[in-house]
């Protein structure tokens, strides 16, 4: 759909680091691959300084987790 945005923004505060914005904003503290990606200059640090903005890509969950094959237990 045209006109739709593909990616929300983040003004980071105190404490925000990557596995907590990928469990606030995709349910999973493991989905990092995304954010990392819409953001590679501040990728490389664990703990975001407070006041950077940054993209959060809008992605339907199948990007994010595959469909397990039938009779295959998650955990």
């Amino acid at each position: 759909m045209t006109g739709q945005a593909t990616c929300l923004t983040h003004r980071t505060t105190a404490g925000d680091r990557w596995d907590l914005l990928a469990l606030r904003y995709y349910g999973e503290p493991l989905h990092l691959g995304p954010l990392l990606r819409a953001n590679p200059r501040h990728a490389a640090k664990a703990t975001l300084e407070e006041g950077l903005t940054l993209l959060i890509p809008i992605i339907q969950r199948s990007e994010l987790m595959p469909d397990l094959p039938s009779g295959v237990e998650w955990r």
